[in-house]
């Protein structure tokens, strides 16, 4: 994407932003919240003789690292202990598995070191005793492998020490094991699939929260963290308390002696917590709108894209000798040599003198700039011939016209810049940045039926048009030659066309007053009218201005 284009279509993208923000906030404000509450139960790998397995040990551990920071029962013994409530231990305590081993690393903060030493040490003892503290953690397949004996300072206050126990689950478990970890985690992942596809679960769910059972299918889900027996239920609804109150059943219906359906064994899922609270989906109205500012964004790119390719523009010289068979040139930052050795170049091409060169501008934004132009190669001329005067021996007046520059219209528009071309000795093409391709495509085709090739093609410096003056102006002359009185011209007949504006040329390119070439005294370097019709020359219509 090239700078111009921002530029020229910029705004596209930052109004698409707007739009799309204000779109994305209005739908969130009527699309109703939804809430959704959380319940977690584990399928316990039953009791008996057999051994765990390594196998079965280090799928136990990752279970025993989730299960243990959730698991309510186990939090307030600890609690208990320490003199602290359930939710402060659970703020407190972190467990985390070694990957692929059956190591548990119990981590416990505290506001000092005594205290985090002390509860890591409390929270182990309770973990390994042997003594059941909930239907889904066994301590007795526990053992501490160490326990610490200092704290490592955090530096976050207020809890700003940290004491760590390490747990190992063996693999030739204890005497009440779990029978096969590896079952239950495999169970509670067909439980996973099961619960939200039970009709008879949706059924009981629907009666007790009054909600049509094909909506509680659809908000209900239930996942399975990998490789554990943790089975994670959640229910949503608009209504936060039909929420909490749903997620809570749904716990309670599958687990325990008696589920509601009859594919789920009895007491196969223990409830491990309950929802206390629900958590929201919706989000905020700055996030809603940052977020359809950036999908604006990205659709404003796409439609300027598409804008672009669609109207393809002139916004440099490499394009614009693309689309034109002829020389092209910039006129932005041209100095008064280059553009008076451009003067020189299109009088060669004209091959007779006077050369007559048309300025056509391509579209209404180049009109100005080709005036503009016009009037910059005047300034020029004018230049150039002070400077040749001041070291010819002969007046400028006694020198010859070389050059006639005519300012024409938009071929194929009312101005019909046409009539100018046809009747000029070499045509030049006015172009401005952003120009549409197809306006210069349309200008070359109405050229082209009239017999015209253009020699050249300029890009002009932009300018704003002028507003039209009251009275008509009439031709301007600019006068190199010091100030002689000079006989007034006739008055000639009001011209059909534009006026030209002309500048002569002398033998050796040097640019000399047109109304000095023609003044008494001397034969002049254009025929009178009337021979010109004798002749069967081409007559012009526009009004010529004198230029030095």
């Amino acid at each position: 994407m090239r700078l111009t284009w921002l530029r020229r279509r910029g705004w596209l993208i930052a109004a698409s932003a707007v739009a799309c923000a204000l779109i994305a906030v209005t739908i969130a404000s009527v699309l109703p919240d939804k809430y959704t509450a959380e319940a977690i139960v584990a399928v316990p790998a039953g009791s008996g003789d057999s051994l765990v397995g390594v196998d079965g040990a280090t799928k136990l551990a990752r279970t025993y690292a989730q299960l243990i920071p959730s698991d309510g029962v186990t939090l307030s013994a600890i609690g208990k202990k320490l003199g602290l409530t359930e939710k402060s231990v659970e703020r407190r305590i972190a467990v985390a598995n070694e990957p692929g081993t059956s190591l548990l690393r119990v981590r416990f903060r505290g506001r000092s070191n005594a205290e985090a030493v002390r509860g890591a040490r409390v929270a182990a003892a309770l973990l390994t005793d042997g003594e059941e503290l909930s239907a889904t953690l066994d301590s007795g397949l526990m053992t501490i492998v160490r326990l610490p004996e200092r704290a490592q300072a955090t530096g976050e206050a207020p809890l700003s020490h940290v004491a760590e126990s390490v747990l190992l689950i063996p693999p030739t478990g204890g005497g009440g094991g779990p029978g096969n970890a590896g079952e239950a985690s495999n169970l509670a992942t067909s439980y996973a699939d099961l619960i939200p596809a039970d009709r008879a679960i949706a059924q009981s769910l629907a009666r007790e929260v009054g909600r049509d059972p094909d909506l509680v299918e659809k908000n209900t889900a239930v996942t399975n963290d990998f490789n554990t027996t943790i089975v994670r239920l959640l229910f949503s609804d608009s209504d936060p308390a039909v929420a909490l109150k749903g997620a809570r059943y749904l716990a309670e219906s599958v687990s325990g002696p008696s589920p509601v359906s009859a594919q789920i064994a009895p007491r196969s899922l223990t409830i491990v917590r309950l929802p206390s609270q629900v958590t929201s989906q919706a989000m905020g109205t700055r996030s809603v709108a940052l977020l359809g500012a950036i999908l604006g964004v990205i659709l404003g790119v796409v439609l300027l894209l598409a804008w672009e390719r669609s109207d393809p523009r002139i916004d440099d010289l490499e394009t614009l000798a693309a689309e034109i068979d002829c020389p092209t040139t910039s006129l932005e930052h041209a100095s008064d040599e280059s553009t008076a050795a451009l003067l020189d170049r299109w009088a060669a091409l004209a091959g007779s003198e006077p050369a007559h060169v048309a300025l056509l501008p391509v579209s209404v934004n180049a009109e100005p700039a080709a005036a503009h132009t016009c009037g910059e190669l005047n300034r020029v001329g004018s230049l150039n011939s002070r400077r040749t005067s001041a070291s010819e021996s002969s007046p400028p007046s006694l020198q010859e016209a070389k050059i006639v520059l005519g300012l024409g219209g938009i071929p194929g528009s009312d101005s019909a810049g046409e009539g100018v071309a046809i009747h000029s000795d070499v045509s030049v093409l006015v172009v401005t940045k952003g120009t549409r391709i197809a306006e210069l495509r349309r200008t070359l085709d109405v050229l082209d039926q009239y017999g015209v090739a253009p020699v050249w093609a300029v890009m002009a410096p932009t300018v704003q048009a002028r507003q039209p003056s009251a009275a008509p102006t009439g031709p301007r002359a600019v006068t190199s030659a010091p100030s002689v009185d000079k006989p007034a011209r006739p008055d000639r007949k009001a011209p059909t066309r534009r006026a030209r504006r002309t500048l002569g040329v002398d033998r050796s390119q040097n640019v000399v007053s047109l109304s000095d070439a023609d003044s008494p005294g001397r034969p002049s370097s254009r025929p009178q009218p009337d021979e010109a019709d004798q002749s069967g020359a081409r007559g012009r219509s526009a009004r010529s201005s004198s230029l030095d």
